[in-house]
């Protein structure tokens, strides 16, 4: 019978699973000590917000999306904080566009007057006004005007292009 000695094969195994065991032990990687992404701010972070405030003010109109019931949803919640980053001794005007028959008209308004007065802390004027931002709702091109309507828009003061223009291509 063939014998194969079976004490260096014991031997290699043996060394082997010691490997294997103390490989795995020894890979533990210490945690780093700061963290990827800083937690301050950076500059471009501070243009971004200064940019959106400003878009904020230049807009400032609230609609019923910026509500949930009564109260200023999230979404207004935000637009008042930007409105108000930087507005401190500045006059503000708000505009408050909800539909006419709205029942929670009068408490959107206070909590929007709440919201401005508590991140204004007293530095600020404001004032809401009711209606669409004049400054920023408008057509993206003026109304269409059937040629039966020609004389009473003229009447209104609405010029309106003639057959033989360029306007209408001839």
């Amino acid at each position: 019978m063939n014998m194969i000695p079976t004490t260096p094969i014991r031997v290699l195994l043996t060394l082997l699973g010691a490997m294997l065991l103390g490989g795995c032990a020894a890979s533990q990687q210490t945690p780093a000590e700061e963290p990827f992404f800083p937690t301050e701010p950076s500059t471009v972070c501070d243009i971004m917000h200064a940019q959106a405030a400003c878009g904020a003010r230049h807009d400032a109109t609230f609609r019923d999306i910026h509500f949930d019931g009564p109260a200023l949803n999230a979404l207004g919640l935000q637009k008042v904080e930007l409105i108000a980053y930087g507005a401190a001794g500045r006059g503000l005007t708000v505009y408050l566009d909800l539909p006419a028959a709205d029942p929670h008209a009068a408490a959107r308004k206070a909590d929007l007057e709440r919201s401005l007065n508590e991140l204004l802390a007293g530095g600020g004027r404001f004032t809401i006004v009711a209606g669409a931002n004049p400054a920023t709702f408008h057509p993206a091109r003026p109304p269409k005007i059937d040629a039966a309507d020609a004389p009473a828009a003229e009447d209104a003061g609405v010029k309106t292009p003639s057959r033989g223009s360029a306007a209408r291509g001839g």
